[in-house]
């Protein structure tokens, strides 16, 4: 038995007592029918709004763990310069070896220096476009 139709039971139970115990007047019992009614009517929209609420609870679970799967099957492919040598890698050390990577796979001679305004501008648009955006964090 549902808890709406508990408390309709209960509530007719209670109305059939008081009329039947001359304990309520026609006008009274009316008035006790419209109260209960509303109790019931309300009770139901409870019941309706805690069904939507564990709907989007599931829905919200599932979401979470949707993300948590993808976050493990990124850290699955993914590692770390410290991992792949089994030693710290210092910051230098892995700017000079990504350089001298570009340096050799595109055959050219790396100079340092300063950016151009225009490189600096490009470098800020594409942090600020693509670089910190979740599609391009979660891409693999």
């Amino acid at each position: 038995m549902t808890i709406r139709k508990g408390l309709q039971l209960a509530a007719a139970a209670l109305l059939c007592l008081l009329v039947g115990a001359g304990g309520l007047h026609d006008a009274q019992a009316q008035s006790v029918r419209e109260r209960l009614r509303s109790v019931i009517s309300r009770q139901g929209e409870v019941q309706s709004r805690l069904r939507e609420v564990k709907q989007e609870q599931a829905e919200a679970a599932s979401a979470l763990s949707s993300a948590r799967r993808k976050e493990q099957e990124a850290r699955d492919r993914a590692t770390t310069a410290t991992a792949a040598l089994g030693r710290r890698v210092a910051w230098k050390e892995a700017a000079d070896a990504v350089a001298a990577g570009f340096a050799e796979a595109l055959n050219l001679h790396l100079a340092p220096g300063a950016l151009t305004p225009e490189e600096r501008a490009w470098a800020e648009e594409l942090q600020v476009e693509r670089y910190t955006t979740d599609g391009w964090t979660f891409r693999i």
